[in-house]
C-alpha cells in the first residue's frame, strides 16, 4: 500500500492539466495545503551552506519516520488560526536544473548510511522556463537510525506533526536496539448499522511488543461533519481545517489493549458524501509517529468485524 507521501508525490509529478498548476492550487488563500509530518515547502536557499543543511536535516527526518515529500520553490508561512506553515506563494527556483544536480550530487554524503532510493523531479514553472519546483520523495530508511551528516555535531532528526525536530535518547535508543521496544496495532471494531441507521466504532491499541510503550497519543482527523466523536470527550477540535479528536494514554504494557476512541457515523449520509477518508496518527515515546489513511467502505458500515494495522 503506497504511503501518503508517495500518493502525494504522485499526484504533483501527474498533476492536470500540469504539475506546476497543480502545485498552484496548494497556495490558494481559501484553503491552502498545510505542511504535515510527511510534508514540507522551503524557498530557493540563501547559499549552498544553507542548502547542506537544509537537505540534510530533512532527509534524516523524512527518513528516520516514514518518509516524505519535500517541494522546493514553495513559500510557507504560519496558519494565524492554527499555527502551522502553510503554502502562501509559488517562489520557483532559478536554474532549477542545477539545483536538482546539486540536490543528487550531495545525496551520497548528506546521510548516514546514505539513502539511494530518494527521487528527485524537476518541474518548470511554464513550457522551456527555466525556473522551477523541485519536488523530493524521501522513502523510509530500513536502516534506522539515519543522522545528517552535513549539519554540525552530526545529529538525527525526525518528523512530528508538521515540525522538524532532533531525536531524544529514549527514541534513538530504541532505533539502535529495535527489539526493545513496543510493538503496537491499532484496531478497529465495526459494530454493524443500528435501528437508528448509525454505525459505531471503537478505535483501540495492543501492544505485542516486548517493552512498555510511554505516553501514546492517538489523533483521529476527518472533513467529514457527520462523524462525532464519543470518547474521550464527545468533541472534535479544528486542526488546520480539519476535526481531530486525540486520546493521550500514560503507558501501555505488553500484553495490554486499552480502547482509545470511540466514534459513530450516519451511514446514509456517510455514503452521500463517498466515503470520506479518516486519518490517524499514532506516537509513542520509544518510536517515531506513524500515521494511517483509511477510508470506510459501505462492507464496513454494513458488517460487524474487527480489523487490525501493525503501527
Amino acid at each position: 500500500m503506497a504511503t501518503l507521501a508517495e500518493e502525494f508525490f504522485n499526484k504533483i509529478v501527474g498533476g492536470t492539466p500540469t504539475p506546476a498548476e497543480f502545485l498552484r492550487t496548494l497556495t490558494d488563500q481559501s484553503n491552502p495545503k498545510f505542511e504535515e509530518d510527511w510534508l514540507d515547502f522551503k524557498c530557493n536557499p540563501t547559499n549552498d551552506k544553507n542548502l547542506k543543511e537544509i537537505w540534510s536535516e530533512l532527509l534524516s527526518a523524512f527518513s528516520n519516520t516514514e518518509g516524505g515529500v519535500l517541494v522546493w520553490g514553495i513559500d510557507a508561512r504560519k496558519d494565524e488560526e492554527t499555527g502551522i506553515d502553510a503554502a502562501r506563494e509559488l517562489k520557483p527556483v532559478p536554474e532549477m536544473l542545477q539545483f536538482v544536480s546539486r540536490l543528487k550530487e550531495l545525496l551520497g554524503q548528506a546521510t548516514d548510511p546514505p539513502l539511494p532510493k530518494v527521487r528527485v523531479e524537476a518541474i518548470p514553472s511554464a513550457d522551456g522556463a527555466s525556473d522551477g519546483f523541485i519536488v523530493c520523495l524521501v522513502p523510509e530508511s530500513e536502516e534506522k537510525p539515519v543522522s545528517a551528516e552535513l549539519v554540525k555535531n552530526k545529529p538525527f532528526y525526525h518528523r512530528a506533526g508538521a515540525s522538524t525536530h532532533q531525536i531524544n535518547r529514549a527514541l534513538l535508543r530504541s532505533l539502535f536496539y529495535p527489539q526493545r521496544r513496543s510493538r503496537l496495532y491499532l484496531i478497529i471494531d465495526y459494530g454493524g448499522v443500528g435501528e437508528s441507521g448509525r454505525g459505531d466504532f471503537v478505535v483501540s491499541i495492543r501492544n505485542d511488543g516486548p517493552s512498555t510503550a510511554q505516553d501514546v497519543i492517538l489523533s483521529m482527523t476527518n472533513s467529514f461533519d457527520e462523524c462525532h466523536a464519543l470518547k474521550p470527550d464527545h468533541s472534535w477540535e479544528r486542526v488546520a481545517g480539519k476535526k481531530e479528536a486525540r486520546c493521550i494514554m500514560q503507558s501501555i504494557h505488553p500484553g495490554m489493549r486499552q480502547t482509545m476512541l470511540k466514534f459513530w457515523v450516519a451511514v446514509d449520509i456517510y455514503a452521500v458524501y463517498k466515503m470520506q477518508p479518516i486519518e490517524f496518527a499514532i506516537y509513542a515515546q520509544d518510536r517515531p509517529q506513524k500515521s494511517l489513511n483509511l477510508k470506510l467502505t459501505m462492507d464496513h458500515l454494513r458488517g460487524r468485524d474487527t480489523y487490525e494495522y501493525e503501527v
